[in-house]
């Protein structure tokens, strides 16, 4: 199976490297990974973009509006991460906050939930925010 990250983030230095690392280290890869830098102010750009070499991974920027509408702005930024991608070419889409610390089997687990039933949907599993 093939699976598709995006990862919303505003302001995140301190944390996406935590998301990132996690991610690289997982025992099954994703097949791409698009952060979406959220007129970010602060180095998650260039943090993300530092990961090139390790993650098959895609950094844009967009710029949501400063009015701050709950969950709109990551709605938003999910959206335009989604349109980065040929959804087509996946069979699990996923959206990760860019401030979680993944154990290394969960996409592996994630995967095998979807194996276990065709009538799977959604799944979740426990992971950590620093």
């Amino acid at each position: 199976m093939k699976i598709a990250i995006i990862i919303p983030a505003h302001n995140e230095e301190q944390f996406i490297k935590l998301t990132l690392d996690s991610l690289a280290q997982q025992t099954f890869k994703a097949a791409q990974i698009v952060v979406v830098d959220d007129n970010s102010t602060d180095a998650t750009y260039d943090i993300a973009c530092s990961y090139s070499t390790l993650l098959p991974i895609k950094v844009v920027k967009t710029s949501s509006s400063a009015q701050n509408i709950p969950g709109s702005k990551v709605i938003n930024a999910f959206n335009y991460g989604l349109s980065q991608i040929d959804i087509e070419n996946f069979d699990i889409i996923c959206k990760y906050d860019s401030d979680l610390i993944f154990p290394d089997h969960y996409l592996k687990d994630v995967v095998t939930r979807f194996r276990e039933s065709e009538t799977t949907g959604m799944t979740a599993g426990h992971c950590t925010i620093d």
